[in-house]
């Protein structure tokens, strides 16, 4: 557990990272996963087997979806 703990807030800084906005707006999966900074963040717990990774992967899809429609919502 704990380290899923760690993992997903790896990704929720990456996510929250405004170096990531731009991409995290367009909404593009694909691309997303593609990102070298992500491949990186993910790699890091890719040891610990493929459920954490499903975990993960479907927490990351919540988090930019959920950004996405806060950051459309709230133009800076």
């Amino acid at each position: 557990m704990e380290v899923f703990r760690k993992a997903r807030i790896a990704i929720e800084r990456w996510v929250d990272d405004a170096r990531h906005r731009p991409l995290v707006l367009r909404g593009d999966y694909a691309a997303i996963m593609q990102h070298p900074g992500l491949i990186g963040v993910l790699e890091q717990f890719a040891a610990y087997g493929p459920v954490l990774e499903t975990g993960l992967r479907q927490h990351l899809a919540v988090m930019v979806e959920n950004r996405r429609k806060h950051y459309s919502a709230r133009p800076d």
